[in-house]
């Protein structure tokens, strides 16, 4: 099972609309960055980095060059894990951004930031999901430069 960390408005009929807190169940990865679950009596995909799979289980990519391995609420276990994530680019902050929601990454001029996937929607454009200091999250494309 997973828990939904980010809302999600389905985009397609075989996706899955998310609420933060929703339990999905028999999670599985189907493709690069897309995972399918049952929520409910609906299954359906979703984007992989909205949910956390719960406690012991792993979701773990299935392509060679990059695994992704995801643990949650495991407190009283330690696990020591080494993953490779695929960076697509890095780009330099070309603005400083204060985060306005929890997933979001700060940027100061001239960070170097990881990018693992471009999330913009049809609603929303210009975001990148990365990496920057140990941190993961989103960020504006537009305040940064390859």
């Amino acid at each position: 099972a997973g828990i939904v960390q980010f809302d999600y408005d389905a985009e397609a009929p075989d996706e899955l609309t998310l609420r933060v807190g929703d339990v999905i169940n028999n999670v599985k990865n189907v493709e690069e960055g897309w995972c399918q679950g049952s929520l409910g009596d609906k299954v359906g995909m979703f984007p992989d980095n909205f949910v956390k799979v719960s406690c012991g289980q792993f979701l773990v990519s299935s392509k060679k060059q990059s695994i992704k391995v995801s643990l949650f609420c495991c407190s009283s276990v330690h696990i020591v894990v080494h993953y490779k994530i695929k960076v697509l680019r890095k780009v330099k902050a070309t603005f400083e951004y204060e985060p306005v929601n929890a997933d979001e990454l700060r940027l100061a001029i001239g960070d170097i930031v990881e990018v693992y996937r471009d999330v913009s929607t049809r609603e929303e454009e210009g975001w990148a999901f990365g990496g920057l200091n140990g941190k993961e999250g989103c960020f504006p494309t537009n305040f940064t430069t390859v």
